[in-house]
């Protein structure tokens, strides 16, 4: 995942109840209520890294990052490590598309 903008979500960012190669970069990324990253128990694989390097958390805090990232440091069960640092310090410069814009970039699978 790349440049993109989170906004006006409910419970989190990201939740994972699978944990295979995933990397997040260059996206601002929003707080819910169970913080912006949440990695499940009882994953579906074995526990794993997941990329989330030079991504805007809403704070330049580490502290506040760690405590709304839910993962191996919070629980021995949950399903991998989030590395978010180095972090921006602030938004990281993305392109609006709308919505047509995002579909032109796929072939239509009907024709």
């Amino acid at each position: 995942m790349r440049r993109c903008v989170v906004e006006n979500v409910v419970e989190c960012t990201l939740r994972f109840r699978y944990s295979g190669i995933i990397d997040i970069q260059d996206c601002d990324l929003a707080k819910g209520s169970l913080g912006v990253v949440w990695l499940d128990d009882a994953c579906w694989n074995s526990p794993t890294v997941i990329n989330m390097r030079n991504n805007y958390w809403g704070t330049d805090s580490a502290d506040s990052i760690q405590a709304w990232i839910r993962d191996l440091n919070d629980s021995d069960q949950a399903c991998g490590t989030v590395l978010y640092e180095p972090f921006e310090s602030e938004s990281t410069p993305t392109e609006r598309a709308t919505w047509g814009a995002v579909k032109s970039l796929f072939r239509d699978a009907t024709r």
